[in-house]
């Protein structure tokens, strides 16, 4: 059985990516933007599909089975016709969401165009959640679990219940439909803070931190009921996004205020506000979370998959509920994973087959689907370089590390998912009390205010972030005071950190950098943030990590095995007058 999951389409829609499934085997996992160079890159996604494809060694007509992530009859449904009816507002300011239903509905026809499509492929428009839902449950390991998925909306539900048993997911309860939408209402207000709509709720996160939270402007907008089936309700009047408008109704901003614009300095209100809507999600995820014994009794697991469920900091506050012995939160939590999901489910439906082996680690592989040394050899004036051995790679790699420098570090196969987890990264002493600082100006270019977060050995976590695994950067450790005072540069303002934890098993190279670092420094953990510049995707190709090693002030490089340094401005000079062809100078003698 061969099986392709894909997601995107246009415009609000994003994070494209695709998923291939071959023989119950996860090939490949990838997002578009890593390709096309357009962060969070909407539209299908063509050159993901072609990775996937070329790595298996298959066309598309080989194909079984198509899947995507949206149905577009519910879609236009539920953003056109029922908020129509429901809020007597007229369709013309909805008639995107029409067009969008139906350039879906034309997928087919736009595959074609692209492929040769095998008569016998079918393709199958999929549920938004039921997809998200998959990408959690099918990679958890777990025999039976609850799920819970949260977004901002997909083609119907914004918040829904599934028990996972075996290889069967069934829906026990709609907590949120579209409109109603707590992603929704946490990603208005980070565009009102001006942080921007698809990274603004990451930013939020961020900026709560310096905040003090002040939850009564909300008492009349999101409501917590004792009722299993709708432990919450929300009061739309203070909002127009569905009806049109850019987020607040006309009671929205008299409340809220006028929306800061991304240029202007951020004030304690705005501190405030982030933390006033940070604690409110908490709370409303939580006091839902909750209700799920009630409606599962039997439940011991839990498994949490949609964008929201990247907040690292509601997270931990599920995890400390104690409600469930286990929870597994997806990697690409985002729509990112919906690719993963609607292959994941497709596959699950069709064999029987739901014990998938699942590595993060999925996306194009450095060494094998590119030619490192034919990159070096593209920047003769401007870098050095040489082949290290494994040990003489940690070695150096370590000690660059200790003296407080930046490096690149690029390995294997690219993770899925928005975090950096040790393939694709940039990486610093956490010791070092400056650190954030000189990453913002050297190298990141982002927000003051934006923390960064480590990568600790597997085994040591426990000691230091009471966390005992969390290998995919998605909850939130209180860190200890005497901990904070020994590696300042991954604790944000308000005493937390975002670990990731590293196993020997899943990624030997990170592992050892680590280690290696821990030997010398006695701190098992290093700062650890994505090898990207400012508004650009994590870098794919070598050439787009040599470019960013030039275009910054990291002070070396590691692809694979190769340690490059830059040339310093002496030997550029004396490079560039060996190349430069002398002028056949003479005697013009007269005589």
């Amino acid at each position: 059985m061969k099986i392709l999951g894909i997601n995107g389409i246009n415009d609000i829609f994003h994070d494209a990516s695709a998923t291939l499934i071959v023989d119950n085997k996860i090939i490949a996992s990838v997002e578009e933007e890593r390709f096309n160079r357009k962060k969070h890159s909407n539209g299908i996604p063509f050159n993901a599909i072609n990775f996937c494809l070329n790595r298996s060694g298959l066309s598309f007509e080989d194909l079984d089975h198509v899947g995507y992530y949206l149905d577009p009859v519910v879609l236009k449904k539920t953003f056109v016709d029922d908020i129509v009816q429901k809020f007597n507002c007229p369709q013309d300011g909805l008639e995107y969401y029409s067009q969008v239903a139906k350039n879906i509905s034309n997928l087919r026809r736009i595959l074609e165009s692209h492929y040769s499509f095998n008569p016998n492929t079918t393709l199958h428009f999929l549920n938004h959640h039921l997809v998200h839902a998959s990408s959690a449950y099918y990679i958890s390991g777990f025999n039976s679990s609850a799920i819970l998925t949260i977004d901002g909306s997909g083609d119907r539900e914004t918040c829904t219940l599934y028990s996972g048993n075996e290889q069967n997911i069934t829906k026990i309860s709609d907590f949120l439909v579209y409109p109603y939408s707590l992603g929704f209402i946490y990603t208005i207000f980070s565009d009102h803070l001006g942080l921007g709509w698809i990274e603004g709720p990451g930013k939020l996160m961020g900026l709560a931190g310096y905040g003090e939270p002040d939850l009564s402007q909300f008492e009349d907008i999101i409501y917590l009921s004792d009722d299993p089936g709708q432990p919450i309700t929300i009061d739309l009047s203070f909002f127009n996004y569905h009806t049109g408008g850019s987020g607040f109704s006309s009671k929205g901003l008299s409340r809220f205020g006028q929306p800061r614009k991304s240029d202007q300095p951020l004030e304690k209100k705005h501190y405030d506000l982030a933390a006033s809507v940070q604690l409110m999600l908490e709370k409303a995820i939580v006091h839902i979370v909750k209700k799920i014994p009630e409606l599962l009794p039997e439940t011991k697991n839990l498994c949490l998959a949609g964008g929201v469920c990247l907040n690292v900091c509601t997270n931990r506050r599920i995890v400390d509920s104690q409600l469930f012995e286990h929870v597994f939160i997806t990697p690409p939590a985002y729509d990112g994973g919906t690719s993963l999901g609607c292959a994941l489910y497709l596959n699950t439906q069709y064999t029987g087959f739901r014990n998938y082996a699942f590595d993060v680690y999925a996306g194009p592989d450095i060494s094998k689907d590119f030619d490192i040394k034919s990159a070096l050899l593209k920047y003769p004036d401007q870098i050095n370089w040489e082949l290290l051995s494994e040990p003489q790679l940690f070695d150096t790699a370590s000690d660059y590390l200790v003296k407080n420098k930046i490096i690149g570090w690029v390995q294997g196969r690219m993770e899925m998912g928005p975090r950096a987890l040790g393939n694709r990264s940039i990486l610093t002493n956490a010791m070092n009390e400056n650190a954030k600082d000189l990453l913002n100006t050297r190298v990141k270019k982002r927000e003051a205010f934006r923390p960064y977060a480590p990568s600790i050995l597997k085994e040591e976590s426990i000691n230091w972030f009471n966390i005992a695994e969390s290998p995919f950067m998605l909850l939130e450790a209180k860190v200890p005071t005497d901990i904070a005072s020994r590696v300042p540069g991954i604790v944000h303002v308000d005493g937390t950190t975002r670990p990731q934890t590293v196993s020997r098993e899943k990624n030997f190279k990170y592992y050892m950098l680590i280690n290696a670092f821990y030997r010398k420094t006695g701190v098992p953990l290093v700062l650890n943030t994505s090898f990207n510049l400012h508004g650009e995707p994590v870098v794919n190709r070598p050439e787009e990590a040599i470019n960013d090693f030039l275009l910054t002030d990291m002070d070396a490089l590691f692809i694979d095995n190769y340690y490059i340094t830059k040339k310093n401005l002496i030997e550029k000079m004396i490079i560039k007058l060996k190349n430069t062809p002398r002028k056949n100078v003479g005697t013009d003698v007269k005589g």
